[in-house]
């Protein structure tokens, strides 16, 4: 990820404080794996009172390809590259639909977002999608951003969405980057199927941060904490600049 130190001079003030909020599939799905539009509606109640608090949002949401198996009626994850992105291109209609009739009646207006890492990766596309955020900004809307997956390479996907709004919050220069989930704080394991997992209530030192995040609580998203995102991660949490 190019430094932001270059590539920042009109983000680089943070005069206006920068939330991303990322929100995963099993958080927009019930129990029966079908749509939640309650949990469409908390979400979107979240991001306008952060808004009326003088925050700009990001949000960051997967759900392209649980909803599109869901109106599908499939059980199974696709089982090929090229069936993922059909039932992604599908899935991400219905998915934008929701949050712009829901942000609608709130008198919101969104836009869609979609990247793939090497818009990230490369110093002009970086510079455009940074551009167009502030665009996006200074239109008064709120981005709501997901990974392309009808057109992503599997080596140059993100490999999840709490990935894709660690390199978000890095593009915007987040004050917050909140990922939302339905575990209850952080554990040093999955506690559903590890009966050694203790909750980590407060992270003092990123550096030494131990977590087992295999496995995940939904066969609808994967779950990926690689080490090598820490680093990216940690000065968000700390506060300062984040850099890479």
């Amino acid at each position: 990820i190019p430094s932001q130190s270059h590539y920042f001079p009109k983000m680089s003030n943070k005069v206006v404080e920068t939330v991303v909020i990322k929100v995963g599939t099993s958080s927009l799905l019930n129990d029966d794996d079908q749509i939640s539009l309650g949990s469409f509606a908390r979400i979107v109640e979240v991001v306008i009172e952060l808004k009326k608090l003088g925050k700009r949002v990001v949000l960051v949401t997967s759900g392209a390809v649980g909803i599109g198996r869901t109106k599908l009626g499939m059980t199974e994850r696709p089982s090929t590259r090229a069936a993922k992105q059909a039932v992604a291109a599908m899935g991400q209609t219905s998915l934008m639909r929701i949050y712009e009739d829901l942000f609608k009646i709130l008198d919101q207006h969104v836009a869609q977002v979609l990247v793939t890492r090497t818009d990230l990766m490369r110093k002009h596309q970086f510079e455009a999608v940074q551009k167009l955020f502030e665009e996006v900004f200074a239109l008064d809307m709120i981005p709501i951003v997901n990974e392309n997956d009808t057109l992503a390479l599997q080596e140059h996907n993100f490999g999840d969405n709490d990935t894709l709004s660690a390199l978000v919050a890095n593009l915007v220069l987040a004050n917050w980057l909140v990922l939302a989930t339905d575990v209850d704080c952080l554990y040093s394991a999955d506690p559903r199927s590890n009966p050694d997992a203790y909750p980590i209530h407060l992270v003092e030192n990123m550096k030494t941060l131990r977590v087992n995040t295999s496995g995940g609580s939904s066969q609808w998203e994967r779950v990926v904490w690689p080490p090598r995102l820490l680093p990216l991660i940690s000065p968000l949490l700390l506060g300062s600049e984040p850099c890479c």
